[in-house]
């Protein structure tokens, strides 16, 4: 097992990816209120010339140089500041519709524009209230026409007979559709990223959960869940299988004298060299403080190393000085080895042979090695 050096990252991917989509999705509608801004407005603005002038196309008019501004000046003006004034000018050109055209403008469409604009960036509760502030102006409207307090500015006829007004909803319609799609696909990639970084953090959890966090090797977990699958396995059988104790001498002293970071560096010392003195499959854990256990698992093209050797591997390495700021600092390993036997064997009963090993060399003076 190797150590992973990278930390995972926490939850703030997660928060990144939806900042990311969020930018980008309002970006896209900007782009698409722009082009509706650039062809509608000029196609609603030249119904004056059939029909006479009406104070909506200042309206209509504003709205184009506001949006094109937004446009412009994208980059240096907040999400918030982009999507509300998007929010507030489609309120207000569906207001201006509604009180002005009814049912013959555009005015319905553009609120409930407004309300989907709303849905996408604001809270439940926000969005329920752009909504029945919509459906109340929609009342108010049709209740205006209705009773007569509000009148048609042309002679409805031969305004539907026009192809010029055909020709503004067309436009809206087909521009509001392709908002529609242009925002659906931007949230089926948010969607998508989301999953793809929940599995990601998923499986650094995971990893998480079986790594000790200051060496990077496998934990006490970790060390439990390999031997019992290896035990199963009958190691015997497939080339054999050591576990080794290595208990570190003298790491108080280094804790007392020179603090916990000098005890840290020495940790992390000691787990790069027993990593670097194991084969591919082979497994390293720290399972305690300055309690290591190293797991060599043999192959018919790969055979166990002698016990011996290795473990003396092991002393040796332990006691090479460690270089630290101005210091060097010593310790030295006691290392107790047994063979796993069969699939009666188990992780407590192979722990404890390799225990009492380790311990009758500390029991002998220390630096050294003992096989159960």
């Amino acid at each position: 097992m190797r150590k992973d050096s990278g930390s995972p990252a926490r939850y703030q991917a997660i928060g990144k990816v939806l900042d990311e989509e969020a930018e980008r999705a309002s970006h896209r509608l900007l782009v698409g209120v722009c082009l509706i801004a650039l062809v509608g407005v000029p196609l609603s603005v030249s119904r004056a010339f059939f029909f006479g002038w009406n104070h909506v196309y200042w309206l209509h008019l504003a709205g184009l140089v506001v949006v094109l501004s937004l446009y412009a000046f994208r980059r240096r003006l907040p999400l918030r500041v982009r999507t509300g004034t998007i929010l507030v000018l489609a309120m207000l050109v569906s207001l201006a519709g509604l009180l002005n055209f009814g049912l013959y403008g555009n005015g319905a469409m553009w609120g409930a524009f407004a309300v989907f604009i709303a849905s996408m960036f604001l809270k439940q509760r926000t969005v329920i209230a752009i909504a029945a502030a919509f459906m109340l102006l929609f009342a108010l409207a049709g209740w205006g026409f209705v009773s007569g307090t509000l009148s048609f500015p042309a002679d409805p006829i031969r305004y539907l007979r026009s192809p010029l007004p055909w020709g503004v909803a067309m436009a809206g319609s087909f521009f509001f559709v392709v908002l529609v799609i242009i925002i659906d696909s931007s949230h089926k990639s948010t969607t998508q990223r989301l999953i793809l970084e929940l599995e990601k953090k998923t499986k650094q959890l995971a990893m998480m959960a079986d790594q000790d966090h200051l060496t990077g090797l496998a934990n006490l977990r970790a060390l439990k869940t390999h031997l019992d699958e290896m035990v199963a396995a009958h190691p015997a059988a497939s080339g054999g299988a050591a576990l080794f104790f290595v208990d570190l001498d003298g790491f108080k002293k280094i804790n007392d004298a020179h603090g916990h970071d000098a005890g840290d560096h020495v940790l992390k010392t000691i787990a790069g060299r027993l990593l670097a003195g194991v084969r591919e499959g082979d497994l390293v854990a720290r399972i305690g403080g300055d309690e290591f256990v190293v797991v060599l698992r043999g192959s018919p093209a790969a055979p166990l190393p002698p016990l011996a050797g290795f473990a003396q591997r092991i002393v040796t390495a332990a006691a090479q000085p460690i270089a630290y700021r101005s210091a060097s600092l010593q310790v030295s390993a006691s290392v107790g080895a047994t063979l796993l036997n069969d699939a009666d064997d188990s992780y407590d009963a192979a722990v404890k042979r390799a225990d009492d090993a380790m311990y009758q060399v500390k029991s002998a003076g220390k630096n050294g090695f003992h096989i159960a």
